[in-house]
């Protein structure tokens, strides 16, 4: 699936009727395809359970290699991620070049004003990642501190 589709897509979909090769990361994450994961709820979009055409998919990321996408989305600082990253595709940078000061200003955030930014760490207290949240994306980024030519290594999509 192409990052345009996957943008305009609604709901919680089935797993397998999307992504019927999906290969398991862990119970919530999947590979899906080249750089590209899924993160899958057993509950339907009502969170009502055993439904048929579990597990739904919930969000889809982009992450360079499986211990990126493991460290964003199940929390695992020890999921090692280069410091330096694949550039993203341009589509999911919101006209920005992806650099953690370019998505700070991007029109999107100038029009809008939607926009978060956090640091995550787990139970223990250690440092997991940055994140800026805009509109229906957040963006992962494995610096403690902000530099501001940082990339991400992980773009959260959430559906319609």
């Amino acid at each position: 699936m192409d990052w345009e589709d996957a943008r305009s897509l609604s709901g919680w979909p089935p797993l397998d009727d999307l992504f019927p090769d999906a290969r398991p990361l862990h119970d919530s994450l999947y590979h899906v395809g080249e750089e590209q994961y899924a993160f899958v709820s057993d509950v339907d979009q009502q969170f009502t359970p055993d439904q048929p055409g579990r597990p739904f998919v919930t969000l889809l990321l982009w992450a360079a290699t499986d211990e990126a996408a493991r460290r964003c989305t199940l929390v695992e600082p020890q999921a090692q991620v280069p410091r330096t990253s694949k550039v993203p595709p341009a589509v999911l940078l919101l006209g920005s070049d992806g650099r953690y000061s370019s998505l700070l200003e991007t029109k999107v955030v100038r029009g809008v004003g939607n926009l978060a930014e956090q640091a995550i760490y787990d139970n223990s207290g250690n440092f997991v990642h940055k994140v800026i949240a805009i509109k229906g994306f957040s963006f992962y980024f494995i610096e403690r501190v902000v530099t501001d030519d940082e990339m991400p290594y992980a773009i959260e999509v959430r559906f319609g």
